[in-house]
């Protein structure tokens, strides 16, 4: 039940994405979102590939999401290629239908602490938009780190 609130995520999607660097500037990447269900629907896989619009390097990651009945809650885990790291979020759907989560990432840069949320919203059955929020430990305030813009091709 609580998986099918996400259902219309699944799907392939082109992304446009933008990072705002904290010295100001931005980065873009464009790429492709394949989202689908795995293990008896009781996942959504995540796949994403990215390439940077000036540098034209390249990455990808995995993302798995699912509700986890005993905490009453949604568990989301990403894992980076060419990295061991990996990061877990919690969720909930708002009221909204937004799809809220939130994560701490011990020492994510080597040196630091980081808290990081997220709001993935279907727009439109053909839109979506996700926002990622950052602060790390020695930061006062958070502030938009990442955002994509995702348009359904099928």
């Amino acid at each position: 039940m609580n998986m099918r609130k996400l259902g219309g995520f699944v799907g392939v999607w082109n992304a446009k994405t933008i990072f705002h660097l904290r010295d100001g500037r931005t980065t873009t990447e464009t790429g492709i979102y394949n989202v689908s269900w795995t293990l008896d629907s009781c996942y959504q896989q995540w796949n994403l590939e990215l390439q940077n619009d000036s540098t034209n390097r390249k990455r990808s990651m995995l993302i798995l999401v699912t509700f986890n009945p005993d905490s009453s809650r949604y568990e989301v885990n990403y894992f980076y290629a060419s990295s061991a790291m990996k990061v877990f979020e919690i969720g909930k759907v708002n009221s909204d239908n937004e799809f809220l989560t939130t994560a701490f990432v011990p020492l994510e840069d080597g040196k630091h602490d980081e808290n990081v949320r997220t709001i993935t919203k279907l727009i439109t059955a053909d839109k979506i938009q996700y926002l990622h929020f950052s602060r790390f430990d020695y930061e006062k305030e958070e502030r938009k780190d990442f955002e994509a813009n995702l348009t359904r091709m099928n």
